[in-house]
Parts: structure tokens; sequence; C-alpha cells
């Protein structure tokens, strides 16, 4: 028997510096033209700028921003989270106690259970149905599901062109104005952004398998 999982609050944030697409563009050339929809439109030419993260932020800061967020919009103590969720492609510890840190930076209970899924785009989706599973199992009541990245884009490339800084959260639990649905997966081994062990960008190829 499960039990249904409702959004109770979320949460959000971006890097704190602004850039402007153009300035990558005059620095490498037509070919690093950012899509017309990417960034955050904040000027008055309505021209989107990229959130980025300053030399202060990573993925474990952006991380603690959107979680703070989104339990102060649910109304739930750290005390009462009974399970945490968090997502990156780049966390702060490459083998360290990364989702322990993120624990301890929120003031979670000793006993706070979680898992933390790195290493791909998808990590976010993945923390998502763990936390979701927990609270459909009756496993968690309260579960804290966080997505976040700050990743270092490969210089010249098309992808420099819309990478940026942010994270999101959600408060997952018995009860809350937005239920969560049925959710489907598909997958498959197509290569778009990718970067090696020990590689500090992440490349960009694009496979056409993911646009169809």
């Amino acid at each position: 028997m499960t039990a249904t999982v409702h959004v109770a609050g979320a949460g959000a944030a971006l890097g704190a510096w602004r850039l402007d697409p153009t300035e990558i563009r005059r620095a490498w050339g037509p070919a690093a033209i950012a899509p017309p929809s990417a960034g955050e439109r904040r000027d008055r030419t309505d021209r989107p700028l990229l959130a980025v993260a300053a030399p202060d932020e990573d993925s474990l800061t952006l991380a603690v921003a959107a979680a703070e967020d989104a339990l102060a919009g649910a109304g739930i103590e750290p005390g009462d989270v009974d399970v945490c969720c968090w997502g990156t492609s780049r966390p702060p510890f490459a083998e360290g106690p990364s989702h322990a840190t993120l624990a301890a930076s929120l003031g979670l209970g000793p006993r706070t259970g979680g898992v933390l899924a790195a290493g791909s785009p998808h990590a976010g989706m993945e923390a998502f149905c763990a936390a979701a599973d927990a609270v459909a199992a009756g496993t968690a009541r309260w579960a804290l599901v966080v997505a976040s990245d700050a990743r270092t884009p490969g210089l010249g490339s098309a992808f420099e062109a819309r990478c940026g800084a942010g994270a999101a959260a959600l408060v997952l639990g018995p009860h809350g104005p937005a239920a969560v649905g049925a959710r489907v997966q598909r997958w498959a081994p197509a290569l778009e952004r990718w970067r090696g062990d020990a590689e500090a960008a992440t490349r960009d190829v694009y496979d056409a398998r993911l646009a169809r």
C-alpha cells in the first residue's frame, strides 16, 4: 500500500552573478550564440542573462539556500525532515561527506536518512524519485529533495553560452497544495553533456537522438 505524496513547499536559488551571453559571443565568435530562451530576463532590453556562481558559491551553497527556502515555505523545521535526497552532477567532494555536509549546514537531525545522487544531469530526478518513494512507502513522513549544479563549461563550447548555476528544492509529505502524480521514465544511452574523471570542464557533444 502506498500513500499519496504531496508537495508542501518549494524553494530556489540562483548564482549571484549575471553574464550576458553576447559577451561570450564577442569573445569566441558566432558559434557561441545562446538560444533566445536561455537564461534569466533581467534588463530593460529583455536580453537573457545567465546566472553564474560567484567565487564563494558552489553546488552545496546553492543547495542550502534553496532547501532553506523550501522548508520555510512548507513551515517544516529542519529537525522534522526524515529523509534528505540531493542530486547534483558536481558534489563538493569527489569522494567524501558531501551529503552529511549538506545535512549539517541545514541543521537536520542526526538520524535523518538520505541519499546523494551525482555524476549525471539526471541526478536531480533520481533524488526526487527516491524522496517521493520514501514518502509513498511510509518510511518517511517529510522528505526534502534538492537539485543543484554549478557546472564549469568547456571554454569556447556551445554549452558555455547556456550554462549557469542554480538550485531547486521541494518538501514532500502527506499533505500540501499539490499532489505528485504518476511518473514514467524512459532511458537511452545518448551522449550529450559529459565530463571525464578528474576533468574540470563539462564537454558538449550534440546527439540528435535526444531531440528525437
